[in-house]
């Protein structure tokens, strides 16, 4: 991904993490919330296209485990906003029908899989008109079904691979679009609507949060050290993977692993060990400064 979106992306995701910390706060304004869970769904459905454009750019080097992990995120996602909206229909049917959990897909034989996550598809999509307050659209649906693909099938040849990584780079660009318009037609002019609430200090994070920031401008640090739980010894050759990325950093001998020059705000890491459960760290960086997270692995 081009560096001007990577920092667009990091925008989003501080935006998503100031209003996953301030729910509460997000509620009080009924349509400031249902344009926020668009634009959840919106940066959901960006993450899972980035992920499958990485993978092909480096010749389909991506895991069936992460495209598996990728794929039971995103379904369960869809189908919570299909249960969601069949609860508000009184449609029995169709919430039994998307009571799908993460576990459900994740946990799931190989075919049962694709099964399950094509049957998502064809929910939402046959209901795709009434769900776009849901955050549900055309290039939402696009994406998910490009991951179901990516899963299930087999990297296509040289001439398929090129059109493949032209249609993801189009449904990216109109997702990243689709982000946007939320963010500037609904979020940024709604959110004016805190200062007469009582929340001006959520207006103001609000704002900060909006900022993108070149990444090409500063020098911001990461550093996690990862230990055993058991007995608080450094862990080596842990493998962790930032944000969407496929490819992966080791922690040295002392159980560190560095990041340098990342783009300010919010930024995920998964850490993997045979042996150990995978481990989820989360971190926001600011403008030059370095944060260290240390970061407890349990034995499986």
């Amino acid at each position: 991904m081009e560096a001007k979106k990577e920092a667009k992306l990091n925008m989003f995701h501080t935006v998503i993490a100031l209003c996953e910390d301030n729910l509460a706060t997000v509620a009080l304004i009924v349509a400031f919330q249902t344009g926020y869970n668009a634009f959840k769904t919106t940066v959901a459905a960006i993450v899972t296209a980035a992920a499958q454009l990485e993978a092909q750019t480096g010749g389909y080097a991506i895991s069936k485990m992460k495209a598996k992990k990728d794929l039971a995120e995103f379904g369960a996602g869809i189908a919570g906003m299909l249960y969601a909206f069949a609860s508000t229909k009184n449609d029995d049917v169709l919430k039994e029908a998307m009571h799908i959990s993460y576990s459900d897909i994740s946990h799931a034989k190989d075919d049962d899989v694709v099964a399950i996550c094509s049957t998502i598809y064809d929910t939402a999509n046959s209901h795709l008109a009434d769900l776009a307050d849901y955050g549900i659209t055309a290039a939402v649906l696009t994406s998910f079904n490009g991951g179901i693909n990516d899963y299930s099938g087999k990297a296509p040849k040289p001439r398929e691979a090129v059109n493949l990584k032209k249609g993801v780079r189009n449904t990216l660009n109109t997702l990243f679009n689709d982000a946007s318009k939320i963010a500037k037609e609904q979020l940024d002019k709604i959110a004016v609507e805190y200062l007469h609430n009582g929340n001006k200090e959520f207006y103001n994070s609000y704002e900060s949060a909006r900022i993108i920031i070149d990444p090409g401008t500063f020098k911001t640090v990461a550093q996690l050290q990862v230990l055993n739980t058991a007995n608080n010894e450094p862990l080596i050759n842990v493998k962790c993977y930032r944000d969407t990325s496929v490819s992966a950093k080791k922690s040295s001998t002392k159980g560190f692993i560095t990041y340098r020059d990342l783009a300010e705000g919010s930024h995920s890491f998964m850490l993997k060990k045979e042996g150990f459960k995978d481990t989820k760290a989360q971190a926001v960086v600011a403008h030059g400064k370095k944060i260290t997270l240390v970061v407890m692995m349990d034995i499986v």
